[in-house]
């Protein structure tokens, strides 16, 4: 079996249907990409090969990419330069995000009888989540409310390493009275997250904050 031509065509039937809601497939990437004025929506269409078995995995999940955030963060980040423009503002797998890491969304491909019914499965994933989703959090105000409105609970849509510096920076563009609170609560976080690898990172990134407040 031709796992990369199996793959193929699993994307090109996709696509059939996401070239219309304006989403292009980047190979290099493993996702469906719609530009915006705000950044990128991402819809993923992860794969895994298998040894054992013919053909391939789907792993679905769901990104958007704030480009004002990201440029901010960016400025005191660790990440080379060369993948800045990938970083999303949230995201995660579908399964992370709304079945509590069970494979529910999952899909297995084994041979080319499977692609019509994948891509039928995968389109209604898309129109009946995904885009509602990228609807419901295409604005600061409701990031802002996602990631700051509880900064003590748990968030499975974005990594905790990010959550607490993409929610500052989202409170200080937004211009929120809450911020300093937060710069506190999520700075406590970070003692303990990873034994506090990326405290030295939150920290540079208040003090950009905070230089002209």
């Amino acid at each position: 079996m031709n796992t990369q031509l199996l793959k193929k065509n699993f994307i090109d039937q996709l696509s059939s249907v996401l070239l219309e809601k304006g989403f292009n497939y980047i190979k290099s990437k493993e996702a469906f990409i719609c530009k915006t004025e705000f950044g990128q929506k991402r819809f993923a269409i992860t794969t895994y090969v298998y040894s054992s078995r013919d053909g391939f995995e789907i792993n679905p999940g769901y990104h958007l990419r704030f480009d004002r955030v990201e440029e901010f963060y960016h400025k005191i980040s660790q990440f080379e330069k060369k993948y800045h423009s990938n970083t999303a503002t949230i995201g995660c797998s579908l399964e992370n995000h709304l079945n509590n890491g069970e494979d529910k969304f999952r899909y297995y491909i084994s041979n080319f009888d499977d692609i019509y019914q994948a891509s039928e499965y995968y389109t209604s994933i898309f129109e009946n989540l995904v885009d509602p989703f990228f609807e419901k959090y295409k604005s600061l105000e409701s990031l802002d409310y996602l990631i700051n409105s509880k900064p003590d609970k748990e968030l499975s849509i974005i990594n905790p390493i990010f959550r607490g510096m993409k929610g500052i920076i989202i409170a200080f563009f937004l211009e929120k009275e809450s911020l300093f609170e937060l710069i506190d609560t999520y700075s406590r976080s970070y003692e303990t997250i990873y034994g506090g690898f990326y405290k030295a990172e939150y920290d540079r990134l208040v003090r950009l904050i905070t230089k002209d407040l």
